[in-house]
């Protein structure tokens, strides 16, 4: 049971808005044998029911029996305003943002090396919106005030789900259109001018038969970081995102929903500082312990981000049957000017003019008895990428054609009473056609830290073709070992396929040879292991859910600067692992107040040998002893809700956590001013329900110690430049509901 949801329960009787189901061992559903598992535990202080297992919302194959409902106020006492906030929330979650673009997430599910931010990459974690795979997620489409539930799965998953992935997927639904008008919206403003206005309404055209909804938001922000060079304010928001929903059901047996959405973003990019320059002496102000919201990068405010989607998703249901069909394009148009040193001398940066379009088909049927449930499905991806790179060490034009087919399965078996088997198969084929065409300029190269001439005619075009396959099996066990109690192993596989690097000019080898082919980096696997129990005691006022788990990767994907080049590449690590506890206790201490924990520990380190990097003057190294990115030892999280019983009319509800994590590497080499450090962030909000059961207050505080620190760094040479997070922000929010 997610920490919060017991105190909430008397709210949700009356409104069922949001529903937020984190779905890991962090939020209280462990990712054993079936990826999306729900824990029916009673949340009042009757007696405990029995823990049971399911498995993937809308499958009558597997049904979650208690989803974790939170209404839109009280999922901002926790400050889940948007997908990425529930990180803080879940420690197998980490959420950051790219360089440059500020509302292009990424998600990392215990593995934490991060991904390239390329477009010619895949992702390790998957984000799916109402069962359509989104290739590159941005923030901007997950804030809508009418999102339904959010499942993460923080395993490799597959069987049931079309795309691969190697690190789990975050999953998100939004509310269909109902058959009565209802309207939610809420205006905030805040520090720095933060302005949220949000809107949803939904209501029936014609009865039982038609309904629609739809749901719009508008976010703005001044800018966080001061350019002194340029005499303004950098890092602002500035975005504005829609959503609508058509819903046909001319049968009980039949629905078909039409969707379509857009986001445009005009942010400003977003702008590091530099600790350190690339050439010493370049920037007098850039030093260790500078104010981090202060750049003096000279790049063009440039960040111009357009994404629309159509999909229809079709649901047929038989008596023990049901055939769905996930129809999907999506289309994005991207043009940035990024910054990699954020120094005057602009030494290293990049305009990026990118093209990219997905058409997607997702077909599966999921059926069974109370004692046998299955799942099959069938996949198939089109995408076509262009990218033109008119500036920086390596101008270019790029462009990919990536063909996905895969089939995919599970069944699980009920053996005897109390005891599930589960086993599954995913299989993939990847076609992919890459070239890319180099612009004059690139005459240059550095080869073990010294420049070499490249010769003129190794400039000409590039291009390769190559087809991966993969076979990704999975099995669980899951034992109601008591009515309180259930434990669960699992093992899971996870892959992505290989590619190639573009913008990456032809380069000499380490032995000095010209290589004038496309830079191919390998497939990814892993093999992923994970035992744990969910328990409740003390008349089901104590919960406690534990796990544990093994990632084994081979050919760990890693993004690398070129050093002294605006250019990121993926090289790869024969083997990597990366161990993990996790400690989700939380206890009702009374019928007002409850306390909560989240605690997780990590290990991890390079495996089966040497891979070579860059160092900081260009000369390659083995970097197989160095940390992993991104591997924090410890988070944690410590919270508690309030709702006192009031002599007056109304809800008030008082919500505090203290949000820590251990310091965490960001750069390949080790780099320790390009680390994170250990942080604390205190976080705070009190919200008032009026009588009228209509209107919501809240203030809410995020950071409020002002902690100045940085999820993001680069390192290239011997150019560290860090992005900052939100300093201390307080915001007034006011919400009505009809």
């Amino acid at each position: 049971m997610h920490p919060i949801a017991p105190v909430f329960r008397r709210a949700l009787k009356s409104d069922k808005l949001l529903k937020i189901a984190v779905i890991s061992s962090a939020f209280a559903m462990p990712s054993h044998a079936d990826p999306l598992v729900s824990s029916q535990i009673s949340s009042n202080t009757a007696p405990a029911e029995t823990i049971t297992v399911t498995a993937r919302p809308g499958s009558t194959s597997s049904q979650p029996t208690d989803f974790i409902t939170i209404d839109p106020t009280q999922a901002e006492d926790q400050d889940i305003l948007n997908v990425s906030q529930t990180a803080k929330q879940a420690p197998a979650l980490l959420a950051k943002t790219n360089s440059g673009v500020p509302l292009a997430a990424r998600f990392f599910l215990r593995q934490p090396v991060p991904d390239s931010t390329n477009f010619f990459t895949k992702t390790g974690a998957n984000t799916y919106v109402d069962g359509v795979y989104y290739g590159r997620p941005y923030g901007g489409l997950f804030d809508f005030i009418d999102i339904d539930q959010i499942d993460v799965i923080p395993s490799a998953q597959g069987t049931l789900f079309g795309r691969s992935s190697v690190d789990g997927a975050v999953l998100i639904t939004t509310k269909q259109p109902g058959e009565q008008l209802a309207a939610v919206g809420d205006l905030a403003y805040g520090t720095k001018d933060w302005v949220d206005v949000r809107g949803a309404v939904s209501g029936p055209i014609v009865e039982d038969k038609l309904a629609a909804s739809f749901s719009a938001l508008l976010r703005s922000r001044e800018g966080l970081v001061d350019a002194t060079k340029l005499g303004t304010d950098v890092n602002s928001r500035d975005y504005q995102a829609g959503r609508a929903k058509l819903l046909f059901t001319p049968t009980d047996a039949l629905d078909v929903t039409l969707s379509a959405d857009a986001l445009r973003d005009r942010s400003s990019p977003k702008y590091p500082s530099a600790l350190s320059p690339f050439t010493p002496g370049q920037d007098p102000v850039a030093t260790a312990n500078r104010d981090i919201f202060t750049t003096e990068a000279v790049t063009p405010d440039l960040n111009r981000l357009d994404q629309q989607g159509l999909a229809i998703v079709t649901n047929y249901r038989l008596d023990n049957l049901t055939i769905k069909s996930i129809t999907a394009y999506r289309d994005i148009e991207s043009t940035s000017y990024v910054t990699y040193d954020a120094t005057p001398a602009n030494v290293l940066s990049t305009e990026a003019i990118v093209h990219q379009n997905q058409l997607t088909e997702d077909l599966s049927e999921s059926g069974g008895s109370d004692t046998l449930k299955e799942t099959l499905g069938l996949y198939y991806m089109r995408k076509d990428t262009k990218q033109t790179t008119p500036t920086g060490s390596s101008p270019n034009f790029s462009r990919e054609y990536d063909y996905s087919y895969a089939g995919y399965g599970q069944l699980t078996a009920t053996i005897v009473e109390g005891v599930d088997l589960l086993g599954g198969f995913h299989y993939a084929i990847e076609d992919k056609d890459f070239s890319s065409d180099f612009y004059a300029g690139n005459k240059k190269a550095t080869l073990n830290g010294k420049t070499k001439a490249i010769p003129a005619s190794a400039l000409s075009p590039q291009s390769t073709s190559d087809t991966w396959y993969g076979f990704t099996p999975k099995a669980g066990l899951n034992v109601q070992i008591t009515p309180d109690l259930l434990g669960y192993f699992s093992y899971t596989r996870g892959y992505k396929s290989g590619g190639w690097n573009n913008r990456l000019p032809p380069n000499y080898n380490s032995t000095g040879v010209i290589v004038t082919q496309p830079l191919q980096f390998l497939p990814e696997s892993a093999d992923e292991f994970e035992v744990g129990a969910k328990a409740s005691f003390l008349d089901n006022r104590v919960h406690v859910n534990l796990s544990a788990y093994i990632h084994d990767y081979a050919n760990l994907q890693i993004p690398v600067l070129l050093y002294g080049a605006s250019t990121s590449y993926l090289t790869t690590a024969p083997g990597a692992q990366v161990t993990g506890l996790e400690l989700d206790p939380s206890w009702q201490v009374t019928n007002e107040l409850q306390l909560y924990a989240l605690i997780a520990l990590q290990h991890g380190n390079y495996t089966n040998g040497k891979f070579a990097c860059q160092n900081t003057v260009g000369v390659t190294i083995d970097c197989s002893t160095d940390k992993l990115v991104g591997l924090a030892p410890l988070r944690a999280l410590l919270g508690l809700v309030y709702a006192p019983e009031l002599p007056i009319p109304g809800q008030l509800r008082f919500g505090l956590s203290i949000n820590y994590s251990d310091k965490y590497q960001n750069s390949i080499l080790g780099v320790q001013l390009a680390a994170t450090n250990s942080r604390s962030l205190v976080d705070a909000s009190i919200n008032y329900d009026l009588p009228d059961n209509h209107w919501t207050l809240s203030l809410e505080g995020r950071n409020l110690t002002n902690v100045h620190w940085f999820s993001s760094a680069v390192q290239d040479g011997n150019s560290v430049a860090v992005y900052a997070d939100d300093p201390a922000t307080v915001i007034v929010r006011a919400r009505y509901k009809y």
